[in-house]
């Protein structure tokens, strides 16, 4: 039997590398114009991109292997059919469970890995990813003035050239929109003026000839000056040329271990604790308040009931009305706090569903493997394709329902395995009685209503 069992793993392994070669080529294909878009746009370093390359395989990796353990399924069954070596294994009394046996325990050592990768590699991934992706957020393009072109690579400035000399860098029919300050706009126009960049690029001074400063003040009104002058310098800095990596210690919900995120939970538990028990304590000062009123009207003297109506009616109305919108804050943030809740409890999840496709997938890919009677490429493939479809559906639809509380976090992240296992051990029940499908379909519902 071992040597049956090294077998059936020897037909999974090349499929499975190649498998995941291709979907890995697929995923980086998608981010190849990101990264022409970097290179040419921003004119980033080619290490710096692949180092975003690199980070970006982490979160890749963790989509491509159970992908990867659908398709090279589906292609050794299929194979293992086509050439008849299933029929030659059940002839010697070996079944369909006892076939599968040696690819479940490798797919579970395969899960194990992912469990520790999701936890322990992935989270740091992420998070290097995502501050490098603000470093280079940050980053400016190459400043560059074009004749008739409104310029706004700089944040807060718009700059219109009429003709530029790159030559002797001069440039005509200059007019620069200052934005920087929101409470005051400024305008200059110049005839003619001298371009000069500091060695490093990281500023550039305009020397301006026989112009103009247009200035108002926005919150003064009618505030405004005009002053012309015969030469005028006009220095523009940290334009951020070049790329300054820095580290963030905040992490977002993907970028934290499940240890990091159940500490995130219990923080969020106890402040839903906090919020509930300020509710109580709101409520029962609003009612004694209420109740407190009759009390008061007994021990005033020398006025007349609609006087004391009156008083009453506008000074519970005058206490009620903080307490209500108080509890009406609470309210607001006992909703954050479970809807935050429901949010991470979704990624601890999925940092184990994912893992356990692997185990769903073999259920489902044997059978289908073994019914589809071909190991080819292409058809594999499509089942894996269509397959892998429907459980992104369920995750991302799931997710979506579990942020809106629709549904528990591990009904969103467990759905579409449950379906996957459900539908896998109805096809191998077919494929191990041999009966048709809707034999097979009758047989386990009428076994169901007897029992």
């Amino acid at each position: 039997m071992w040597i049956l069992s090294r077998y059936i793993l020897r037909e999974h392994l090349g499929p499975f590398l190649f498998a995941l070669f291709v979907v890995l080529f697929v995923l980086i294909l998608d981010f190849i114009p990101q990264m022409l878009d970097l290179i040419i746009g921003k004119n980033i370093a080619i290490w710096t991109v692949l180092k975003l390359l690199v980070l970006n395989l982490a979160w890749m990796l963790a989509l491509a292997v159970p992908m990867a353990v659908l398709v090279c399924t589906l292609m050794a069954f299929g194979r293992l059919t086509g050439d008849k070596e299933i029929l030659a294994i059940k002839s010697l009394g070996i079944n369909m469970v006892r076939l599968m046996l040696p690819v479940i325990v490798a797919a579970s050592l395969i899960g194990a890995g992912l469990i520790w990768f999701n936890n322990n590699v992935l989270p740091d991934a992420n998070h290097a990813l995502a501050n490098l992706r603000s470093d280079i957020g940050r980053l400016r393009p190459t400043f560059q003035l074009r004749p008739g072109v409104f310029v706004n690579d700089i944040p807060g400035y718009v700059i219109l050239v009429d003709h530029v000399d790159y030559v002797q860098s001069k440039i005509w029919g200059v007019v620069i929109y200052d934005r920087t300050n929101p409470s005051v706009t400024r305008t200059i126009i110049a005839d003619s003026g001298v371009v000069e960049f500091s060695q490093q690029g990281e500023s550039v001074t305009f020397h301006l000839m026989d112009g103009q400063l247009h200035e108002q003040d926005l919150g003064k009104q009618g505030s405004y000056r005009l002053s012309e002058f015969r030469s005028q310098t006009f220095k523009v800095e940290n334009l951020d040329t070049a790329l300054k990596e820095t580290k963030q210690e905040y992490r977002g919900d993907r970028e934290m271990s499940s240890g990091m995120l159940l500490d995130r939970i219990h923080g969020f538990e106890k402040e839903f604790a906090d919020y509930k028990h300020s509710i109580l304590q709101d409520s029962d000062s609003l009612f004694n308040m209420v109740l407190s009123r009759p009390q008061k009207i007994t021990e005033q003297q020398g006025r007349t009931n609609e006087q004391w109506e009156r008083m009453v009616v506008g000074q519970t109305y005058t206490d009620f009305v903080p307490i209500s919108r108080l509890m009406k804050t609470r309210r607001s943030q006992l909703y954050t706090s479970v809807k935050s809740i429901s949010k991470y409890r979704v990624e601890v999840h999925k940092k184990y569903s994912l893992p356990a496709a692997c185990l769903a997938f073999i259920l489902i890919g044997a059978p289908l493997g073994v019914v589809s009677r071909r190991g080819s490429m292409a058809m594999s493939v499509g089942i894996s394709i269509g397959l892998f479809t429907v459980y992104w559906a369920f995750l991302i639809g799931g997710e979506q329902l579990a942020d809106r509380l629709i549904v528990a976090p591990w009904v969103a992240m467990w759905a579409a395995n449950i379906l996957m296992v459900a539908v896998g051990l109805l096809l191998l029940y077919w494929v191990k009685s041999e009966k048709s499908f809707v034999a097979a379909l009758q047989s386990v519902f009428w076994r169901s209503e007897n029992a």
